[in-house]
């Protein structure tokens, strides 16, 4: 009776020199995928240093305007802007970017726009040293 005698051995130990280099090939390519990967979720650390994770939905081409106030002065997920056509997209430290497009007036380069902030928007911009206070009695 014929035996059958299986062994498990090394990739590369008792294969042809062709099936070696494709099987390192193969690895290669799969580390490479692997560290590829890693690389890209290095790149979401650094866009989103803050730790918060935002979508944006892509509106095609649209109007944006730029406002000289950012995370470090206010909570930029708490203030709402008076005009309803105005969408605030987000904001770095010391910008906020918003969605102009539908706005009821033409937003024009140092036109001031006017915020409803929350309460804690509220408390942080009154904290801050870099935002300008004016009291104006009525």
């Amino acid at each position: 009776m014929p035996k059958l005698i299986m062994t498990i051995g090394l990739p590369g130990s008792g294969k042809s020199t062709w099936v070696r280099r494709h099987f390192a090939l193969y690895s290669a390519a799969l580390l490479l995928l692997v560290a590829w990967g890693y690389r890209l979720d290095s790149f979401d650390l650094l866009i989103h240093g803050s730790g918060v994770r935002e979508t944006f939905v892509d509106r095609g081409i649209r109007k944006r305007a730029i406002c000289n106030i950012g995370r470090q002065d206010v909570m930029v997920d708490g203030i709402t802007p008076e005009d309803a056509g105005i969408i605030v997209l987000g904001g770095s430290s010391d910008h906020l970017v918003l969605d102009v497009e539908e706005a009821h007036s033409d937003i024009k380069v140092g036109d001031e726009i006017i915020f409803y902030p929350s309460y804690g928007a509220l408390l942080a911009a009154t904290t801050s040293p870099y935002v300008q206070k004016v009291v104006i009695r009525v």
